[in-house]
């Protein structure tokens, strides 16, 4: 069986931090935040917030360090990680598309 690992969201930025690596490789950190309407244990519909930690390397980390602020929409695609070592899952950024930027 082929498994596939696919990722895509559309959400509110927050948190964005750029950051160089030892390798002098860019990496982006940052949280999306997506609403949404889900049922909870008791049958009930529910309005909830989910916060989803993403990382992008390289040309999109640079791309988010000069475009994008916290409170930007943005649709992205990616797949899921999970890093042994802190137990942690993520998402890994592949592909990133700017909807809107926060109006001042």
């Amino acid at each position: 069986m082929n498994t596939k690992n696919k990722v895509q969201l559309i959400g509110t930025v927050e948190r964005p931090t750029v950051n160089r690596l030892e390798t002098e490789l860019l990496r982006a950190t940052f949280n999306i935040e997506t609403p949404s309407n889900y049922f909870n244990n008791a049958g009930m519909k529910t309005k909830g917030v989910f916060n989803h930690f993403c990382i992008a390397y390289g040309k999109l980390a640079e791309n988010i360090d000069r475009h994008v602020i916290e409170g930007t929409e943005i649709a992205i695609e990616g797949i899921l990680v999970r890093d042994e070592s802190t137990n942690q899952t993520y998402v890994q950024v592949n592909d990133l598309l700017l909807l809107s930027k926060k109006s001042n």
